[in-house]
Parts: C-alpha cells; structure tokens; sequence
C-alpha cells in the first residue's frame, strides 16, 4: 500500500486521545494481525504463571496438592508397618519351622512373594475371601471355646508332653520295623485269597486286624458247612453204595430164579404140548375137573400152546 495512502488512513481513523486502546485504528491493527488471539491465550494462561492463583480456579487441584503430604506420610506408615510385618512374619516361621522339626514333620517349601502375589492375581477374590471370612469366624469361634475349657500347663508339662510324644514316636516306629512288618507280611499273604482286605498302615491296624478275623471268620464257616455237606454227601453215596449192593444181590438171585423157572416152563410146555391132542372139551384130561368152573372162555383155545422147536 502506498505511503500516502497510509497516512490518509492514519488521519482517518486514529483518534486524537492515544490513550485509547479501543479505536478503530487499533482494532483494524489486532483484526489484521490476531491480536486478540494473542491477548486472550495470554489471559487463559495468567493463572499457570503462579500455583497459588489456581486456588480459586481449580480448587480440585489445590485440594489434591494439599492432601499431597498427609498421603506420603500414610505412605510411610504404610511402609514402616509392612517392614514390621515382614519381620514378625520371618520370626513365626523360623519359630514353627522348629518345632516341627522338633515334632519330626518336614516342612514344605513356601513360595515367594512374586510367586503369591501371581497366584493371588490369577485368582477371583470373592470366593477366597468368603473362604477367609468363614475361616476366621471359626478360629475366633475355636479360640474362644479354647479360653473357656484350656489349663493352665507350665513348662515342665510341655516339655513331659513333647517328650511322651517323642517317646511314642520311637515307639511306634520300632513296632512298624518289628511285629508292623510281621503284620504287614500275614497281610500280604491273606491278600493273595482275600483281596478286599485292608491294609494296616492306611486303616490302622485295629481295624485292620478286626475285618480279617471278621473275613477269616466267615470264611471258616463257609469251609465248615461245605465240609458238614461232604460229610452228608459221602454218608447217603456210602448208603446208596450199599442199597445199590443189596440190589445187585437180589437181583442175581432173582435172575436164578428166573432161569430155573424158564426150565421148568420148558418141561411144562412140553408136558402140554403132547396133552392137547387129548383135549376135546373142557374136561381135564389130567384130573377130569370142568374147566368152565374157573373160567369162562373154552379149555381148548387157551391150551393152544406150541411147542418149542
């Protein structure tokens, strides 16, 4: 733009008081050059110059930064209590590591933070921790039952305890090398007949002795009914033996007999084969009795007997 034709713009615009910044020269000036962005980003951003002038207009952020130091400090307590925890935790464990030992029970191994923490992660939280809740309500319930009935037990006391306790441990590990393995091998060998037997060392071996007396037990009274049937079976075979002995006799008497009585049936055919040429009526030719008196058919049709050949 011509120089002249600026300084024409200049005497019509400008006003005569520069004090003014709403003229219209000055409001062609910011229009053209985005002043007026300019001054109202400048105007946004006077409160980040100073935190302090953000109090009145994020109280939010004032808040948080005042509950800063109360939240570090929680922090630290926080902190501090967990170190102690850990330190209490480190010292239950070693105690009842020990005692264990003590007991002679091996302990198993524990797993590390990360490792529980992992394991925690992967797991739903609501039904561990109703598990937890019902936990715990019986461990008070327990506890309390326990202040009610428990006695006071001095130190020489625990200790006879621990003692008596060992002492039956040893006990009972020299009675599993001993009679235990003897009962062990009478087990094995009842099992090689009886295979539902139970074993001693899983059902004790009370009750391991009692179900095989119990299966010994009906098993001999089953041995003792087949033995009393034998018995009978052997008694009625000796009998039938003896009948069967009796018939045989009888019946080579009977065969005897019955040879002698075909002779006799032979001479007596033959006596009647040469006295049927005499009978003519029913007159006897022997003795001269009727025949009609002891029976009623004709003498000569039922003598009709032929003669061997």
């Amino acid at each position: 733009m011509a120089q002249a034709t600026l300084g024409r713009l200049l005497e019509i615009y400008e006003d005569k008081d520069t004090r003014k910044t709403d003229s219209p020269l000055t409001k062609f000036v910011k229009d053209l050059l985005g002043l007026d962005h300019l001054d109202a980003l400048i105007e946004g951003l006077h409160d980040v110059g100073d935190v302090r002038r953000l109090r009145d207009t994020v109280p939010v952020y004032w808040e948080v930064r005042g509950n800063i130091p109360t939240l570090e400090k929680e922090i630290g307590t926080d902190t501090a209590e967990r170190v102690r925890l850990d330190d209490e935790i480190r010292v239950v464990n070693d105690r009842l590591l020990s005692k264990l030992m003590e007991i002679g029970v091996q302990a198993g191994s524990t797993a590390s933070d990360a490792e529980l923490t992992r394991i925690l992660a992967s797991r739903p939280e609501e039904p561990e921790l109703q598990r937890l809740a019902r936990l715990r309500r019986d461990i008070l319930a327990t506890r309390d039952q326990w202040r009610t009935v428990q006695s006071p037990v001095t130190a020489v006391d625990r200790d006879g305890a621990e003692r008596a306790a060992a002492d039956a441990n040893a006990a009972l590990e020299a009675w599993r090398l001993s009679s235990g393995q003897m009962l062990e091998n009478i087990f094995a060998s009842l099992k090689e007949f009886f295979a539902d037997l139970p074993s001693p060392l899983s059902t004790g071996p009370e009750r391991a002795r009692a179900a095989a007396i119990q299966t010994l037990n009906v098993e001999l009274e089953r041995c003792v009914a087949v033995l009393t049937r034998d018995t009978q079976d052997t008694t009625r075979i000796e009998s039938l033996d003896q009948n069967s002995e009796r018939a045989r006799s009888r019946q080579a008497v009977l065969e005897e007999q019955i040879a002698d009585h075909a002779a006799e049936a032979g001479t007596l055919a033959q006596a009647l084969a040469q006295i049927l040429p005499h009978i003519h009526s029913d007159d006897c030719p022997v003795c001269g009795r009727d025949f009609g008196e002891i029976a009623t058919e004709p003498l000569r049709p039922i003598s009709r007997i032929e003669s061997p050949s």
